[in-house]
């Protein structure tokens, strides 16, 4: 088995991009960034090769996590913006070589979930429906 770190949560008391580092330090074999965006992916991509760690996984962008967001793709009204963190999430995984990204779906609101919303939520991501 293979462990990666999460970046996120780990080592930080050191700025994103010298986390790389201390994890192929620490002994792991790759690195998950939830969300890179605050930091150009050219910026991490360097890092990363410096440290010779691949980075395994990103998040698509989940909205305003400050405001309480977690997600977009389950939320009809928000499917541009969806769309959008979709193709910023694939621009930084072209440039970071990542092969794996997490959707975070959010919730469509309060109550249950609306039986319509889950087909829709593979055509949003693939930038149809």
């Amino acid at each position: 088995m293979r462990i990666a770190a999460n970046l996120s949560l780990m080592f930080t008391e050191r700025p994103l991009p010298e986390r790389i580092a201390a994890a192929r330090a620490a002994g792991f074999a790759g690195v998950e960034i939830q969300f890179p965006y605050d930091h150009p992916a050219e910026t991490l991509a360097a890092a990363a090769r410096a440290a010779g760690m691949p980075v395994v996984l990103i998040n698509i962008p989940a909205g305003d996590t400050a405001a309480g967001d977690i997600g977009l793709g389950a939320i009809p009204s928000r499917r541009a913006e969806f769309r959008e963190a979709v193709a910023r999430c694939l621009s930084y995984a072209r440039v970071l070589c990542v092969r794996r990204v997490n959707l975070l779906a959010g919730r469509p609101g309060p109550g249950p979930v609306p039986p319509a919303v889950p087909p829709s939520l593979p055509g949003s991501a693939a930038g149809g429906g």
